[in-house]
């Protein structure tokens, strides 16, 4: 997948990720109000205030120093620019950091999550930023965005069961690894 990278924005045949902005919230919270999104992202924030509070937060984060967490929003480059998901990346410490995404609903199946963040990782978590772990993590019965880790080259490190409380039930998480070294970058 060839991806084109230029000062804060990667480009890759369908999308454009770019930095999130306070013009981002309405999208956000238009697509986080979804029951299917609630569904996989049980601890995301959906009532306009909160996503506009994460969205403030994430910008500001651009001034910190040292920076510590990353938020690139996706968008369809055939669309009118709206964001239709994000990917993110916390830095850990020793090299290695945590990577996050969500998308749409209405973009769930396309292979847009697997784009944006195959892109990210080449080119900011293994590149840029020189990372050498990337961890992700997921709830055991989110199928998709684990079918995507896998894809993606990360490997299942461990399943933390009934962690986590959701629909009046515990669910498992799972916790996933890739190496920098063991991806070729």
């Amino acid at each position: 997948m060839p991806v084109v990278a230029r000062a804060g924005l990667l480009e890759t045949r369908r999308l454009a990720l770019r930095e999130l902005q306070l013009d981002d919230v309405g999208d956000l919270e238009l697509y986080r109000r979804d029951s299917r999104y609630a569904e996989f992202q049980p601890s995301a924030k959906t009532r306009r205030v909160d996503v506009e509070r994460f969205v403030r937060l994430a910008v500001a984060e651009r001034f910190r120093r040292p920076r510590l967490e990353f938020h690139w929003a996706i968008e369809d480059r055939a669309g009118v620019g709206n964001c239709i998901g994000l990917v993110a990346i916390r830095l850990l410490g020793a090299g290695a950091g945590e990577i996050g995404f969500e998308i749409a609903p209405d973009r769930w199946g396309y292979g847009y999550a697997g784009e944006a963040v195959e892109a990210v990782i080449r080119e900011r978590a293994f590149s840029d930023l020189g990372l050498g772990k990337l961890w992700a993590q997921c709830l055991a019965e989110n199928v998709p965005s684990r079918c995507l880790l896998l894809r993606r080259g990360f490997r299942l490190t461990r399943i933390f069961p009934a962690c986590h409380y959701l629909r009046g039930g515990w669910l498992d998480r799972c916790l996933y690894l890739r190496l920098a070294a063991e991806a070729g970058k």
